[in-house]
């Protein structure tokens, strides 16, 4: 086996943060491959596609500053006993050192490592939604805090996932503009 395609994984013992962040990355992302393992190897991705884009100290800025991000963590949220995510070696490996000159830190911490993942892309995310005009849910919790609510009402998300295959599939004139947004957004969110 090719050691550059080596497969390995990230485990840890995640934390109601951890749940929420995966959660509210699923929603915002709206993409087919959701879930656990995709949300963590979507955020790693992300930090390999920004170490190829910016010189390390903005990239490094843009961590540390995902490690001061308070997250409300949403009621009732269930949280596994372990989160286990396979990822290739090589890439596991880059994000190591990243974070390593990011936080001037040797050993890295398996939760944090994984919270700070998460929330960069969350962040990034979220940013990148607004930009696109895609609303957003605040949700108020108990903490006085705001947070991302993304639809999780599965009869909504059925819904809105209906009308959207029925205007594609219809293609009327009128509906044009709305298939040519939402192929956009699919196109920048790499969805084939």
């Amino acid at each position: 086996m090719n050691s550059n395609n080596e497969q390995c994984y990230i485990a840890f013992e995640p934390k109601e943060v951890h749940m929420t962040l995966i959660e509210n990355i699923n929603s915002l992302f709206g993409g087919q491959d959701v879930g656990q393992q995709a949300a963590v190897q979507r955020a790693m991705a992300h930090v390999l596609k920004l170490h190829a884009e910016l010189d390390e100290e903005k990239l490094a800025q843009i961590l540390q500053a995902a490690s001061k991000t308070k997250v409300a963590v949403r009621p009732g949220i269930p949280v596994p006993k372990a989160v286990k995510v396979e990822v290739k070696k090589e890439d596991l490996e880059t994000v190591e050192n990243i974070f390593r000159h990011a936080f001037q830190i040797y050993k890295i911490q398996r939760p944090f490592f994984a919270r700070v993942l998460l929330t960069a892309y969350f962040l990034h995310l979220r940013e990148e939604n607004a930009r696109l005009g895609v609303p957003e849910e605040p949700v108020s919790t108990d903490t006085g805090e705001d947070n991302f609510a993304g639809g999780d009402d599965a009869l909504f998300r059925f819904r809105v996932s209906v009308e959207i295959a029925d205007m594609l599939l219809r293609n009327a004139p009128e509906d044009k503009i709305y298939i040519r947004q939402i192929l956009e957004m699919a196109k920048k969110r790499g969805i084939p």
